[in-house]
């Protein structure tokens, strides 16, 4: 029985004090959304904020979800609906409320609101001052005549996938010392992770707050790292700086040199050569999978040779047209590596399907249809969207 989980008693529902009654509908008649019923008068008409009509040409491309729905509207209400006199100018401004108010208007979490908050600051959609009185109150503006010059709420997301590094590769910069890890230190993991080649490890909820990034190679080869943030995940990449060949050859070396070549060449096969059009292939998907928040197609080695086989002899003009052209396959999600065979096969029976020769489209053909296409795109950018856009530029970028 000691191996059995002993699962903890339910929460019990929180007791109402005396002083509150809720009514016929069972909701809490002092709660603050309940409140705003008796600011409300349907036949006389007060109680009402304005909602800009320009509003809703930007609205619905700007919002990341209900919550950011909720939390506009209450803000308009807080603001545009305070009491004012008559000839006097709308209050722009909300009155200084705090996080949990917030939450309990918007009907969610106070992380939510944080998180509002942070991203419509930052995307220029609002602006807060923060009053600081005992419990931290915001006091909010909407900016609603900026809106129309914002990006879409899926582009800015894109964009917020970047490198943690973002400086430019300076072969003179040395690594810092391993820091020493106290006795105190939070562990993440129990027991070192072992993670195989090409998956990744289960995503751990980290018990405290981390503002910093240090990754230390306890390997005896060295190590290349990279890491993005996405969706509050930090997401750590590694991989053996001279290549896993290279990397398996090292190994073997200090195995050598421990007296045991032979239990060791036993067990370790040589490594299969690289097929000719991977790195090709991995420079083109990788970035997509990486922004699908999938794995990457370059560690997995089984994955990235059925590619290669499923491509075959198709040109590099027509692979990238086929992927980042205008309604390429590149503008939605991938699952996974094994998903980038299924669309090299795909492309391939397109490409079959061209005139055979002699009246077969040559290179050159294609290339001079694929640069027209580019230029017609980039003459009129206000009909293109942003995936258009940057197939265009790629095209012509090496075309003088």
């Amino acid at each position: 029985m000691g191996a059995l989980r002993n699962t903890l008693p339910e929460k019990p529902e929180r007791k109402l004090p005396a002083t509150e009654k809720l009514d016929k509908y069972g909701r809490n008649p002092n709660s603050l959304a309940e409140r705003l019923r008796n600011r409300t008068d349907y036949a006389t008409g007060e109680g009402w904020a304005p909602f800009p009509h320009a509003v809703w040409a930007d609205l619905p491309r700007l919002s990341s979800g209900a919550i950011c729905y909720a939390f506009i509207g209450v803000c308009n209400m807080l603001s545009l609906g305070r009491p004012r006199k008559a000839g006097q100018p709308w209050q722009e401004w909300t009155e200084p409320i705090s996080k949990s108010d917030l939450a309990e208007l918007c009907y969610c979490d106070e992380k939510g609101i944080q998180r509002q908050i942070a991203e419509l600051t930052e995307r220029g959609m609002i602006e807060v001052k923060t009053v600081r009185a005992g419990v931290a109150k915001y006091s909010i503006r909407l900016l609603y005549s900026k809106w129309q010059s914002l990006d879409d709420y899926s582009v800015w997301k894109r964009r917020q996938v970047v490198a943690i590094d973002d400086a430019v590769e300076d072969e003179a910069a040395e690594d810092e010392a391993a820091p020493a890890v106290s006795s105190e230190a939070v562990q993440v993991f129990k027991a070192p992770a072992i993670v195989k080649r090409g998956r990744a490890s289960k995503v751990k909820k980290l018990p405290t707050s981390v503002n910093a990034f240090v990754y230390q190679n306890d390997s005896g080869i060295d190590a290349a790292c990279t890491a993005v943030i996405q969706s509050g995940c930090l997401i750590v990449c590694t991989r053996p700086v001279n290549g896993d060949s290279e990397a398996k050859g090292e190994i073997k070396a200090n195995a050598t040199g421990h007296g045991c070549p032979e239990a060791f060449a036993s067990s370790s096969p040589s490594p299969a050569p690289r097929e000719p059009r991977a790195e090709e292939i991995c420079k083109l998907f990788d970035p997509l999978l990486q922004k699908s928040a999938s794995r990457l197609l370059s560690p997995d080695s089984a994955a990235l040779s059925l590619a290669c086989k499923e491509l075959g002899s198709v040109p590099h003009d027509f692979l990238v047209h086929f992927v980042m052209g205008p309604g390429g396959r590149g503008g939605r999600p991938i699952s996974g590596p094994r998903a980038v065979a299924a669309i090299l096969r795909e492309c391939r029976a397109n490409y079959d399907k061209l005139p055979k020769s002699p009246a077969r489209v040559s290179d050159a053909d294609y290339r001079a249809d694929e640069l027209a296409r580019a230029r017609a795109v980039l003459a009129n950018p206000k009909d293109e969207s942003a995936i258009d856009l940057e197939w265009a530029r790629d095209i012509l970028r090496g075309h003088k």
